[in-house]
């Protein structure tokens, strides 16, 4: 049955609801969808009335109830009474058991792929009707509609005699599977590179099912195909293929296609060796994220060129990924007694105060309150950490394994065994280490449990990405977030997560909202009143208008007098001398040139720099209090400090790459002279 015989088989439509379906409903489902969607289904109020819905469809995983809103229908009245009447009916809807979802006429003529978009949310779990990345309609094995669009400007971007370029698709989206899609398309000896072992075996399973074809082999430190060299597609791991050895095996333009996974880690050493040593007519890098610690730009490796990006939020919108609902709890950990080295929490330290009694019972109650029976990854802070959840959780019933890189714990024979069995679901909750941030993926994991520290964007993104893609049945996942007093980074959070900040000048804004957040993409974001407390005084410190009255007391009185004293005491004119972080780097810079550099040589130096420098060396004054020089014999030299410092940003020029360890060195004045 096509679109006009089922509008011609259901007279009663409305004009909207035509609409609806010939630009909506049918664009995505094709006749496969009409023999779903039933049109006019009566239903009886709960004030005994009689009503009509205007599309109910029917699966096996849920029901659902379209309402197509033309502002003239379902007996409304105008203004106020009509509101209310839409409500009602609303609920009565919902309380029959049935997922509503209302389409206004102005969007479906004004923007019909919103509500495809919308739908394709709705129908995200639903193994019958997300013939988007369930393969019910599509197949497994043939490309999905954004891939496809993704393939084609990838194929004319090559044609425009293009030689380098990335693709940065969302984690869930299927990279793995774009590329082999793209190289069969291609047909030329390529070489995938990936940096984990347990990746380059699920990459090439992938490929087996697009292109099986084709010759292919593997080249890594365990398993070498014999006659490699005449493989169609050979998959090879960055630590084996980049040893020289290795490498001259093959010629420099042996291989015409070059893909590198995960093509954020393409600045290492072993990644420019491979770079640097073939020669094919297409590299190409894909990732989620190129965002780089170091915060080094990933993209000028690949020509600055970005052929096709899907962001996170962007594939959810659309559902190619499922709906996360995130929950930050307040673990009642002070981090302000973990040492941090301005880029990471000290690990001796993080097992002391995060592997106790109380927080494990913590985590194992907000784990059944909010997921219970869930298919979950715990993400741990060591392998010790790992080891010690997965028997905590065995002991109180829920079957758990712990999955990490130590191979006098577990070998690899051992961990590619118990990492099957998890995908299988053999156990609930792997909790891992070093592990699964990136390439694994297990689509029907439904919860993920973040116990360790979130110290970068990235490492954020990995994780979250874990559970986001889709499979049947599988409506959302669960994040359970546990944020201690104090951690580093975890205001960016909202950030992160694209939530705006409260204002926290409209006392009774920032009241509404000290449960929860929803953000736009049916997304939800809670957070409990501790966390929201500390963010507002995170937000109050760095505000350009600060409120006093949101900074503690004691931190007042401890102003006021750093104030008053220095009007007065020699030692606190320390603020009247030279300030700028660039200035002092610059004028290190020369001591570690010519440590024996007289006062006036000095001058004239860093002069031809920067001429916020006016006081000679004496002007280093904040250098040594900070510890980017130090005093050997009777001299002063730069530090081991300063020296990571000109080796990040040999320049100076780029503040964002050093700033973390310049804060370090303030905050060591506070935490080793206990202010």
């Amino acid at each position: 049955m096509n679109l006009e015989q089922y509008i011609s088989g259901n007279p009663s439509l409305r004009y909207s609801e035509k609409l609806f379906l010939k630009f909506v409903f049918y664009p995505m489902f094709g006749e496969y969808g009409l023999n779903y969607i039933t049109s006019g289904k009566h239903i009886k109020r709960s004030n005994g009335k009689d009503a009509y819905i205007d599309f109910t469809i029917k699966t096996a995983f849920s029901h659902y109830a379209i309402e197509v809103d033309d502002y003239g229908t379902h007996g409304a009245n105008i203004g106020r009474n009509r509101f209310e009447e839409h409500e009602l009916r609303q609920n009565d809807i919902v309380n029959l058991g049935y997922k509503l979802y209302r389409f206004s006429l102005d969007t479906i003529r004004d923007n019909a792929q919103k509500c495809i978009n919308q739908l394709y949310q709705a129908f995200v779990g639903d193994e019958e009707l997300n013939i988007q990345a369930l393969g019910k309609y599509y197949g497994r094995i043939k490309p999905y509609p954004f891939q496809k669009q993704a393939l084609d400007k990838l194929e004319k971007f090559r044609s425009d005699g293009n030689k380098k370029g990335m693709i940065i698709h969302a984690t869930g989206l299927g990279k793995t599977y774009l590329s082999a899609f793209d190289a069969k398309k291609y047909n030329k000896k390529t070489l995938f590179i990936v940096h984990l072992n347990d990746v380059l075996i699920q990459t090439y399973e992938s490929y087996e099912e697009v292109w099986p074809e084709s010759s292919k082999g593997i080249y890594n430190g365990e398993e070498k195909t014999k006659d490699i060299v005449n493989k169609n597609v050979v998959f090879a791991s960055i630590q084996t293929l980049s040893k020289k050895i290795n490498l001259e095996i093959f010629s420099k333009n042996h291989f015409e296609y070059i893909i590198i996974d995960e093509s954020h880690h393409s600045k290492s050493p072993t990644y420019n060796k491979i770079l640097e040593y073939f020669s094919p007519k297409f590299f190409l890098g894909l990732t989620a994220t190129p965002l780089r610690t170091d915060g080094f730009n990933v993209k000028k490796l690949y020509d600055e060129n970005i052929i096709d990006e899907i962001t996170t939020q962007d594939a959810i919108d659309k559902g190619y990924l499922v709906p996360f609902k995130y929950i930050v709890l307040d673990d009642d950990v002070d981090y302000n007694n973990i040492k941090w080295n301005g880029f990471k929490y000290n690990q001796q330290d993080l097992n002391t105060l995060l592997m106790i009694e109380k927080r494990d019972d913590a985590i194992l109650r907000a784990y059944r309150h909010h997921c219970e029976n869930r298919k979950t990854i715990g993400f741990c802070v060591s392998i010790e950490h790992a080891e010690r959840m997965a028997v905590f959780f065995n002991k109180n019933g829920i079957k758990s394994k712990a999955i990490h890189s130590d191979v006098n714990l577990l070998d690899r024979d051992e961990r590619k065994l118990i990492t099957e069995g998890f995908r299988n679901s053999e156990f609930q909750i792997a909790f891992v280490r070093d592990v699964f941030n990136e390439g694994i993926d297990f689509p029907d994991v439904e919860s993920l449990l973040f116990l360790r520290p979130t110290e970068s964007k990235i490492i954020f993104t990995q994780q979250l990405g874990r559970g986001l893609r889709l499979s049947a049945r599988k409506s959302e996942v669960v994040v359970l977030d546990f944020v201690g007093q104090n951690q580093k980074n975890s205001e960016k959070i909202r950030d992160w997560l694209e939530i705006e900040k409260p204002d926290i000048t409209e006392e009774t804004q920032l009241e509404l909202k000290l449960e929860y957040y929803y953000d736009n993409n049916n997304c939800e974001v809670h957070f409990t009143k501790t966390i929201l407390d500390h963010f507002a005084r995170v937000d109050a410190v760095s505000s350009p208008h600060v409120r006093i009255d949101k900074i503690s007391e004691e931190w007042r009185e401890y102003g006021n007098f750093i104030e008053e004293r220095s009007k007065t005491n020699q030692f606190f004119k320390v603020g009247n001398q030279n300030k700028d972080i660039y200035s002092q780097l610059v004028g290190c810079n020369i001591i570690s040139q010519n440590p024996s550099i007289n006062d006036d040589d000095f001058k004239n130096e860093i002069a031809k720099f920067t001429s916020e420098m006016t006081a000679g060396k004496r002007g280093l004054f904040l250098s040594k209090i900070i510890g980017l020089l130090k005093k050997d014999s009777n001299r002063w030299v730069v530090s081991e400090v300063f020296k990571e410092i000109k080796t990040i940003d040999k320049t100076f020029s780029n503040f964002d790459l050093y700033k973390d360890i310049i804060t370090l060195q303030f905050e060591k004045i506070f935490y080793f002279n206990n202010i």
